[in-house]
């Protein structure tokens, strides 16, 4: 089976980050934004039209490389989302500096 490269890129980051994968099985369109990527109308038309079960199939069928990119970029998730956003300085949202 052959996969756009956007296709390809949310299985495989499903396939190696648990919470990236429930993302993707409730919503193919949080998940995309998430990894800022912009799908065209036929790769939604593939997401909306593969029933929940078989897209599960498929990302449990997943082969990663341990010299893929996506686990370089699930280490640097793990970083930001294991540090506290205050003690490196990062606001979100609007907060007055007092």
């Amino acid at each position: 089976m052959s996969y756009s490269h956007n296709i390809e890129l949310l299985l495989k980051t499903a396939a190696v980050d648990p919470g990236f994968r429930e993302i993707l099985l409730d919503d193919f369109g949080s998940a995309a934004f998430y990894l800022a990527l912009e799908l065209t109308p036929v790769e939604h038309s593939m997401l909306n039209n593969i029933p929940q079960e078989q897209l599960t199939a498929i990302i449990d069928k997943m082969e990663v490389p341990e010299d893929d990119p996506v686990h370089a970029e699930r280490k640097i998730g793990d970083i930001m989302n294991d540090t506290d956003s205050d003690s490196i300085g990062i606001s979100f949202g609007i907060r007055p500096d007092y």
